[in-house]
């Protein structure tokens, strides 16, 4: 999707970040950002963040793990949350109102630092 947000510019980039609330100059960033970055770039960070298979008996001595999620991808997210719930019961669901998926860091970073720091 990404990349075919740089090869499509700004009306595809729209379409992309739907469930966010961005403003064109919003989405011009977004464009010009990608502009920067290669389709390889694209996929090398895709391809480390996402295919990977989860272990079947994961462990952990983390006793403070928060999963984020945005309230316009819970439907989507349903499965890692059941995941998430059955080996890390200790987990604390918080639910990012008004934003997309992966929505507060490029586009809302002041919200994501109070988050994070909850300053």
């Amino acid at each position: 999707m990404i990349s075919m947000g740089k090869f499509g510019g700004i009306k595809l980039l729209e379409k992309a970040f739907s469930t966010d609330e961005l403003s064109e100059e919003d989405i011009r960033y977004a464009a010009k950002v990608l502009s920067m970055i290669s389709y390889r770039t694209i996929w090398n960070t895709f391809e480390s963040c996402n295919n990977y298979e989860m272990s079947k008996n994961p462990y952990t001595e983390c006793r403070e793990i928060e999963y984020w999620c945005a309230d316009a991808e819970i439907k989507d997210r349903k499965t890692d949350i059941r995941y998430m719930k059955k080996y890390f019961p200790q987990t604390r669901f918080k639910l990012v109102r008004n934003a997309g998926h992966g929505g507060l860091a490029p586009f809302q970073p002041e919200r994501l630092v109070k988050g994070l720091t909850g300053k």
